[in-house]
């Protein structure tokens, strides 16, 4: 026993459990006390909540709620199999890899042909002498030969002048050719104007602003 000033001071503390932690009930109780020592308005501060106030589901109770009924995927197993014998499997990145190296190869093959080919090297209407050609991409569509001949001819002696144009509509395809007369002019043209282009007025009618023309060698 404690005698003197600190017998009215001594607790024998209570503890119970909270949530799984051991409170001791001196606490709580010194708690309360502590809350007393403010005025009624701070008192306020400290009073518990009141409860949640129940309100009914919008839509489905809780114990009624469920997800989408997932079935299984055999009735499309006969869809899926057509589908595979169809189109196949898939192919692997080295078999793509492999088909678009053969694809170049067989590009490469049949542009080496064309050009050995005298014959139909000697039948092309535009391309008469590759180094004396330029190719020219970016025309507007309205342009004509005599318009693109136009625009060269500062450049050196032209020797024709062709425009792709479509086979059945016969519609500018927007690219053309340019042969010189001399392979020098033609060298001296794409010097000059393949690093920025050349800049054309639109021709009359169209309502665009100018254009550079794309320029580069027909033997590249």
């Amino acid at each position: 026993m404690v005698q003197g000033k600190f017998a009215e001071k001594q607790v024998i503390p209570t503890c119970f459990v909270v949530g799984g932690v051991y409170v001791s009930k001196s606490h709580t109780n010194q708690q309360a006390d502590e809350s007393e020592k403010y005025p009624p308005k701070i008192q306020k501060l400290f009073a518990p909540r009141l409860p949640i106030l129940y309100k009914e589901p919008i839509d489905q109770p809780p114990e009624k709620r469920a997800s989408h009924i997932i079935s299984s995927i055999k009735p499309w197993k006969l869809q899926i199999d057509q589908y595979k014998a169809q189109f196949g499997q898939s192919k692997s990145p080295g078999e793509i890899t492999k088909s678009r190296q053969d694809q170049h190869a067989e590009s490469y093959q049949r542009q080496l042909h064309e050009w050995e080919d005298t014959d139909a090297f000697a039948e092309n209407k535009f391309l008469k002498d590759p180094y004396c050609t330029v190719f020219v991409a970016r025309l507007y569509y309205s342009m004509t030969e005599l318009d693109l001949s136009r625009t060269f001819a500062q450049y050196g002696s032209i020797d024709s002048v062709r425009i792709v144009r479509h086979t059945e509509t016969g519609a500018s395809r927007g690219y053309g050719f340019v042969v010189f007369e001399r392979d020098v002019d033609a060298k001296n043209c794409i010097r000059e104007l393949a690093p920025t282009g050349l800049a054309v007025e639109p021709p009359a009618g169209v309502l665009k602003k100018e254009k550079f023309l794309s320029i580069w060698s027909a033997d590249d």
